[in-house]
């Protein structure tokens, strides 16, 4: 008996409508700011995907100069290897890091196009734009010492900029396909 008053005061008591709300008509975001977003979603999800790839980076070390025991091992190795592995390693690398930015520009313009307003085409290009700018003006700076910062910042701009504007793209391409409208 006592059961019964319970469940009936539950079920008469009011919830919110968190899920089930329409949408507030509030003022919308600019899309400078959505790109903003997009760019940070870049760069985290960049981040974590090259901490994933790490181990592969060491294997095409590996694989061109052999295995190391400790950095000035790896030092001496890379300072006595011929021209043809170094450029296979750096080759290499920068295919893999091309390839990670893309996978992260692709994940947060999915991001982007599931869930920001219309299908934020533009805005996850441009945050692909600036998250590849900023990875290639921070590559330059950190080679500014080796006399490799033209060639970094060359080929950088060349490859990297139009490969994460393209996946970003692609990416809010497809998560405005997957958008549902939410439930009125």
């Amino acid at each position: 008996m006592r059961c019964a008053g319970i469940l009936t005061s539950m079920a008469s008591k009011r919830h919110l409508p968190v899920l089930q709300a329409p949408p507030d008509e509030g003022p919308v975001r600019p899309a400078w700011q959505w790109a903003l977003f997009a760019t940070g979603l870049i760069v985290l999800a960049w981040v974590c995907l090259t901490l994933v790839a790490a181990p592969i980076t060491s294997l095409i070390f590996r694989a061109n100069v052999g295995a190391w025991s400790s950095a000035d091992d790896l030092a001496a190795r890379l300072a006595a290897a011929p021209p043809e592995a170094l450029g296979r390693i750096s080759m290499e690398t920068v295919a893999l890091q091309t390839a990670v930015l893309a996978v992260a520009s692709l994940m947060a313009g999915v991001v982007l196009g599931i869930w920001g307003p219309g299908r934020m085409l533009w805005q996850a290009a441009g945050a692909g734009v600036l998250a590849a700018i900023g990875a290639v003006l921070f590559a330059v700076a950190a080679a500014r010492g080796t006399g490799d910062a033209g060639t970094i910042g060359l080929w950088g701009s060349v490859v990297l900029v139009p490969s994460s504007a393209a996946s970003a793209w692609a990416g809010a391409w497809l998560g405005a396909k997957r958008k549902r409208p939410l439930p009125t």
